[in-house]
């Protein structure tokens, strides 16, 4: 997990436990940029930093939403908020690849059966009975693998009818 140290930009000591921060405290509070995740963006903010983004600080109250590119899924949360101590709410998020569901070939299903499948995850194709996996080019099927980038080394072997071989 990363969090993040602000950088104020002067320090203030309130009189007491019970005295609560003025716009003018709060306005000298500062959030930084926060990491943007590996195969992954910032689509937006809200509250937009009063200081200039050419600098990457945030004010207390930004709102910044994360999103992760196709074959990613994000992991943490989505969005998150410059809080008054200079830091975020949360740390940000990351995305992790996964390769969608294929899809089940004709006459046959995929096994394991799941809604997305982690770098490394390969697919098996059980045939219905009468049918017999088979590869492209009537080769030998081989077994898709699910990429590190997030998607299938190849495509799901077919099932064809012992007729047709």
């Amino acid at each position: 997990m990363f969090f993040f140290k602000p950088k104020l930009t002067s320090v203030r000591h309130c009189p007491s436990p019970s005295h609560h921060l003025t716009n003018e405290h709060l306005s000298s509070i500062q959030c930084p940029q926060p990491l943007i995740p590996l195969n992954g963006r910032i689509d937006g903010t809200s509250g937009l930093n009063t200081f200039g983004q050419r600098n990457n600080r945030y004010a207390v109250g930004a709102l910044v939403t994360f999103s992760c590119t196709e074959g990613h899924l994000l992991v943490g949360e989505a969005s998150i908020v410059c809080t008054e101590t200079g830091f975020w709410s949360h740390p940000p998020p990351f995305c992790k690849a996964q390769c969608p569901y294929p899809g089940d070939p004709p006459n046959g299903l995929i096994a394991p059966l799941k809604f997305h499948y982690d770098p490394g995850d390969y697919l098996t194709v059980q045939c219905r009975p009468g049918f017999v996996e088979h590869g492209v080019n009537g080769g030998p099927p081989e077994r898709p693998r699910c990429t590190p980038e997030g998607d299938w080394s190849g495509p799901v072997p077919q099932c064809r009818s012992y007729e047709e071989i």
